[in-house]
Formats: structure tokens, sequence, C-alpha cells
């Protein structure tokens, strides 16, 4: 069985469209576990013309994040495959049955896909395909390249690796993946087959960086952490510091478009302190491999 997680806040507008998607992927054997994580909108009248399908299951709780509600729906889940939608995203038809075949011909216990970005009025903004990587850890630590709607992860892998960390509002999912790459092997399906919503509310400079600022202090030093004694990741425990460096200087450099000097100080210090490396990624051109994404919306 496919467990279906969906966690949804003020999405009465989207949710049904999020729902139909996912029956309309023909796999068998699917079930839907959504979580109204405290919707103060009409997301419950909604919610009730499901409440009477036997594939569908509705949870409410008082808002505590996304890491929470998920976590809500995997712990209610009996499947021993578990997807991840958002209550205003929706999967294009062939997106299970595509990474279930490809899961299925790597023996891999994780996959996820590339994206289709709209904005609130479904006009496309972006479409990116799913890049694979020969070592995907090795990628992920500059920088968060995985939408949530776009992975399926085999229970087993996921009680290896522990949950979302429900005290990280934002990079939840970031730091879930680097958990998981340290245990298993992924498969990637490069074709874009999730649509993800790109808000009013995503788009904001400060609300990217205050989520960042959140993040980095939490999830890095617990990875790093879980590295040592691992011989298979020595070579990537010894950039620790040259990452952790990168990390802090996209932080300088995001005060610094902001007309911050105190903010960018506070990183640029760290930055230079941490890695000799550090004077470079402050240049213009400096930084890490990728562009950083910490709200992981695709």
């Amino acid at each position: 069985m496919i467990s279906v997680v969906i966690p949804v806040y003020n999405q009465a507008r989207f949710i049904r469209r999020a729902v139909e998607s996912v029956w309309a992927q023909n796999v068998p054997d699917v079930e839907i576990l959504i979580v109204d994580d405290g919707s103060t909108d009409e997301t419950q009248d909604v919610l009730q013309d499901f409440i009477d399908s036997k594939a569908i299951r509705c949870f409410r709780q008082e808002n505590s994040g996304p890491a929470a509600a998920r976590n809500r729906a995997i712990r209610e889940s009996r499947g021993e495959w578990i997807a991840f939608l958002d209550g205003d995203d929706y999967w294009l038809p062939g997106k299970l049955a595509a990474q279930l075949r490809a899961l299925e011909e790597t023996s891999h216990e994780f996959a996820y896909c590339g994206t289709v970005l709209r904005d609130d009025n479904d006009r496309i903004v972006q479409t990116t395909p799913a890049v694979p990587e020969a070592c995907p850890l090795a990628a992920l630590v500059w920088g968060n390249f995985i939408s949530t709607p776009t992975v399926i992860v085999s229970r087993s892998l996921l009680d290896k690796t522990g949950l979302f960390d429900e005290a990280l509002r934002v990079g939840e999912d970031w730091d879930l993946w680097l958990r998981l790459a340290t245990q298993a092997r992924w498969t990637c399906v490069e074709e874009p087959l999730v649509v993800v919503r790109y808000s009013d509310h995503a788009r904001e400079p400060k609300y990217h960086l205050s989520l960042y600022e959140e993040a980095i202090p939490r999830i890095f030093p617990r990875f790093f952490a879980s590295l040592q004694g691992r011989k298979d990741l020595t070579s990537l425990a010894r950039q620790h510091r040259r990452i952790l460096s990168s990390h802090f200087s996209m932080l300088a450099k995001a005060h610094f478009r902001s007309h911050n000097p105190v903010g960018f100080m506070r990183y640029a210090v760290p930055s230079v302190a941490t890695s000799p490396l550090g004077l470079r990624y402050l240049l213009p051109a400096g930084g890490s491999r990728r562009k950083i994404d910490p709200h992981a919306r695709g």
C-alpha cells in the first residue's frame, strides 16, 4: 500500500484538486491521509466531502507546523511506502507509476522527480526537470533541491532515520532528506510530474532569510555529528568547515542585499573564521554551488 500524506493549512481553495490528482494516478492500493493543521478558512467544509470515502482519512489538530502535520499522518498510515503532497500542490498523471517503476528497477528506498512551478492563478512560472546526482548527499549539503511533494520513501527507511523534526517550521524537509541520504540510495525521475504552488508569500526575500537563519544552526551541527565514525562519508565530513562557511556567506550576502550591515557582519565574520574560503565565498560570485532554497518548494 502507498500512503499519501497531505498536510493542509488554510488551503480550501486548492485541496480538492490535490486529492483528485492522487485519484487520477491509476495506481492500486492507495490511501490518503489529510491533516488539517488548524485551518481558519473553509478547509473543514471542503474536507467534509471526503469523510465518507474509505480511501481517505482526515484529522484535525491545533496549528503545529508542517512537520508535525506530516508526522501525524505518517503515524496514522498503513502503507509500506509514504508519498508526500501538500494541500496547495498537485501531481500530474503518471507520477506515482513512474516512481514505482524506478524504485522497482533500482531497489532503492527513496525517489523524487521534477517540478512545474505555478503561481496562485495557475500560470506557469518555471519548469524544472530533476537532475540525477551521482551522490545526492554531497549535493544536498550545499542546499535543498528536492521539493517535498515529489518524494516517495519506504516506511522501513523512515524507521531508521526518524520522522520530520517538529522543532523546525522550515527546512524540516531538507533536514530529513539529509538523514535519509546517509542511510540509503535514491532514484530520480527527471520528468516534471508535480505542480508546486509559488505563492506571493514565498517570494518575499525577508521571509526566506528568516527561515534560513532558523534552519542552519539546528540542521548542520546534528548532521555532521551523524557522520562521525562513517568511513564511507569521511570525505564529506572533512568538508564541514567549508560547507558551514558557505552557508554563513549566503546569509551575509542576503543581509548585504537587504542593506543590513549589522546582519552582514553577524554572518561574514563566522564565514571567514570557519574557513579561509569564506573570503572567496563572500565575493559576489562566490558561495555554494547551488542557490539555497530553505523552503524547499521546488
